[in-house]
């Protein structure tokens, strides 16, 4: 389950090596998603090649 402050590891070609999720969509009282469940994600890290 993903909550609020996860961290999550990227796997594609945008440089990115992790992901926070600082909210998760879908309802106030909405505490975890999934996978399929949108959350808002901002990017923490990247490769230096990215940028």
């Amino acid at each position: 389950m993903i909550q609020q402050e996860s961290r999550l590891r990227v796997a594609d070609n945008t440089g990115a090596k992790e992901l926070l999720c600082i909210r998760v969509l879908g309802g106030s009282t909405r505490r975890y998603a999934r996978i399929a469940i949108s959350s808002l994600q901002v990017l923490k890290m990247q490769h230096q090649a990215a940028l």
